[in-house]
C-alpha cells in the first residue's frame, strides 16, 4: 500500500541545478578552472565531488577551500532570490496539490538549509510538505542510502509503503539502496546519467499521477 511519497528537491520540484552550475562556474573561474555543464555534471552529480574538494584537488588548502565555498554559497543564494517563484518546475504545484492529504509528502534533499529556505520562501510549496530531510541532517550524502533511511524513520513507513522521485543517477541509487521503488525524471544537467536502476523513467512530473494511480489499483 502506498502511504508516503518522497521527493528530491533540486531538479524535481524546483529548477535550480542550472543556477547551481552557474554559481559554481562563476566562482571556479576565479581559480582558473572553466568547466562546461557536462564536465560539471560528471564531477558533481556522478562523482559527487564538492566545490571545496575541487579546490583541494587543484592544490588549495582545506581551510581556504571552505572559505571559498562560503562565498560560493552566498553567490548561489543571491541568484536563487533573483529567480524566486519562477524556479518551480511546471506541473509540480498541481501534482502536490493533488497528492497532499492523501499521502504523506516528504522532501529528501542534499540542499543546504539556507538555500532550501530561500527557495521555498518564494515557491509557496512548503505547505504541501509533511516533513523534510535536509543535507545537514545526515553524514553520508546520495548515493549512500542514509538520506532515505532517515526519511523512512521519520515517516514511520516501510520501504514498500513508499516511492521516491528523483532526477539524478546518485539520487536513484540512494533510494534504491534504501529499498525504495524510484520514479526517475531526468532533466537538465542530469540527463546523461545512468537510470537503469530506476523502477520507472518518466518524461515529466505529470506522469507520476499514472504511477500513483497504478499502485493504488
Amino acid at each position: 500500500m502506498l502511504k508516503t511519497i518522497l521527493f528530491d528537491n533540486d531538479g524535481v520540484l524546483v529548477d535550480t541545478e542550472g543556477v547551481f552550475f552557474e554559481a559554481n562556474r562563476h566562482m571556479l573561474r576565479e581559480f582558473g578552472l572553466d568547466l562546461s555543464e557536462k564536465e560539471f555534471a560528471e564531477i558533481s552529480l556522478v562523482k559527487g565531488q564538492s566545490f571545496a574538494e575541487i579546490l583541494v584537488s587543484l592544490g588549495y588548502s582545506s581551510d581556504f577551500a571552505e572559505k571559498a565555498r562560503g562565498k560560493r554559497n552566498l553567490k548561489y543564494d543571491a541568484m536563487l532570490r533573483e529567480r524566486g517563484e519562477s524556479l518551480v518546475i511546471p506541473g509540480v504545484r498541481e501534482v502536490l496539490e493533488h497528492l497532499h492529504g492523501t499521502f504523506r509528502i516528504g522532501v529528501v534533499t542534499c540542499c543546504a538549509a539556507m538555500h532550501f529556505k530561500t527557495i521555498h520562501e518564494a515557491s509557496g510549496l512548503s505547505k504541501f510538505f509533511d516533513f523534510i530531510v535536509k543535507g545537514e541532517e545526515f553524514v553520508h550524502h546520495k548515493p549512500h542510502p542514509e538520506p532515505y533511511l532517515l526519511a523512512l524513520k521519520r515517516s514511520g513507513s516501510l520501504p514498500g509503503d513508499c516511492i521516491a522521485v528523483e532526477d539524478s543517477q546518485r539520487g536513484v541509487e540512494s533510494a534504491r539502496n534504501a529499498g525504495l521503488r524510484v520514479a526517475a525524471i531526468p532533466r537538465g544537467i542530469s540527463l546523461n546519467g545512468d537510470f537503469s536502476e530506476a523502477t520507472w523513467r518518466l518524461r515529466d512530473i505529470g506522469e507520476l499521477m499514472k504511477i500513483v494511480q497504478g499502485i493504488k489499483e
